[in-house]
């Protein structure tokens, strides 16, 4: 979550319904936003989604550790645990989907999120596992 916070915080991306928090008003030639401070805040750290990067870390993370649990096992090799590991993207996936189409984040925002998210925790895994789980 480290990475994801300061890099919202490096890159400022708007939030698609950025205006909507702001409520910008015109006075004597400049625009303010009138919007509540903390929302305005909250509109200026899009990228990348945090709920992405969190869901598919998790889930990711416990697909990979149970499929290292298996490795001493011919399960590993059954294409029906393949397909229940598969199953194990859904939920963060939706998650991701959810925060486009609720318009807090941009498509760019939750696809960089979610490639995070895998990536720390393969990483996570590879460097905290043992090498017979691998």
């Amino acid at each position: 979550m480290a990475i994801t916070d300061v890099t919202k915080i490096v890159v400022g991306r708007l939030r698609p319904d950025f205006l909507d928090r702001c409520k910008p008003v015109e006075k004597s030639g400049t625009w303010t936003c009138a919007g509540d401070a903390d929302l305005v805040r909250n509109g200026r750290v899009s990228f990348p989604s945090g709920h992405s990067s969190l869901t598919f870390s998790g889930w990711f993370f416990a697909a990979l550790f149970i499929w290292g649990t298996l490795a001493a096992s011919s399960w590993r090799r059954s294409p029906w645990v393949q397909s229940v590991l598969a199953l194990f993207l859904i939920p963060p996936a939706l998650v991701a989907i959810s925060r486009t189409t609720d318009y807090r984040h941009h498509w760019q925002d939750v696809t960089v999120g979610s490639l995070l998210g895998i990536l720390v925790s393969y990483l996570w895994y590879r460097t905290s596992s043992s090498a017979q789980c691998r």
